[in-house]
């Protein structure tokens, strides 16, 4: 989990309780101006095995998250899974099916609420697909998503090599690109080069609630869709970030 505002913890951590059992929590602090201490996490609920990174440099919401991998390696933290959740976010269930050798990558469903704040409140263990609040479907963002470790620890390397490259292509644009859908699309062209002969699965389960609450059409009280010039934009955008994650792959493959 990659943290900026402390605060949002309070939505993320208390459902995590129940998954504690079989989880390790890894905390990257991305806010070198606040310090999170192991007393701050488990005043809210988490008792499971914990690891807390706080960073001293702010790197944004894409590098922090593979800053955050690096930091599992450094700290020799053994898992076979990884999944990233967003600090503001709830992760309903993080059970790993038994799946081939082959699948590096478990998709589920998840609930997107950017409507009604007080939907937050409906969120129960028992929370029965997301029907009744929100919009379910597929989660095709890298949070929530299960990702086989070995595949995350060499994407991540890949990445970190061509920093420069994807923030030149990120930097032309002024909108702002939903980097977990970026960050998931780029996963897969990576592994189209790299490793054709892996693919995700899809699993029809609901895993996570995702909370977009804060874009200006809901502050507002309106519902109004994103302009035309900024779709445009930022897809032109994303097109071109895959482009240069594909030609990176292809250099060493």
């Amino acid at each position: 989990m990659t943290v900026f505002d402390v605060d949002a913890l309070r939505i993320s951590l208390p459902p995590l309780h129940r998954l504690e059992r079989f989880c390790k929590l890894i905390i990257y602090n991305d806010n070198p101006n606040q310090v999170i201490k192991r007393r701050d996490i488990r005043r809210m609920g988490w008792r499971g095995a914990l690891y807390i990174i706080n960073s001293d440099k702010n790197t944004g919401e894409f590098e922090s998250r593979f800053n955050a991998v690096r930091e599992m390696r450094n700290l020799k933290i053994a898992c076979n899974w990884v999944m990233f959740i967003d600090q503001d976010d709830v992760l309903l269930d993080a059970c790993v099916p038994a799946v081939s050798d082959n699948i590096f990558a478990v998709v589920q469903n998840s609930t997107v609420l950017n409507d009604n704040i007080t939907d937050m409140f409906k969120i129960t263990p028992n929370w029965a697909n997301g029907t009744e609040c929100g919009k379910t479907g597929p989660n095709f963002e890298i949070t929530g998503t299960i990702i086989r470790r070995t595949i995350l620890d060499e994407f991540t390397d890949f990445v970190v090599d061509i920093l420069p490259k994807l923030y030149r292509d990120l930097r032309h644009t002024r909108y702002r690109v939903p980097i977990a859908q970026l960050m998931w699309l780029s996963l897969k062209e990576f592994m189209q080069v790299r490793h054709p002969e892996m693919m995700p699965i899809y699993m029809n389960r609901t895993n996570y609630v995702a909370i977009k609450m804060g874009r200006a059409a809901v502050k507002y009280g309106r519902r109004t869709p994103m302009g035309k010039a900024a779709q445009v934009a930022i897809s032109e955008t994303i097109k071109k970030f895959l482009k240069t994650v594909n030609a990176s792959a292809k250099i060493v493959a």
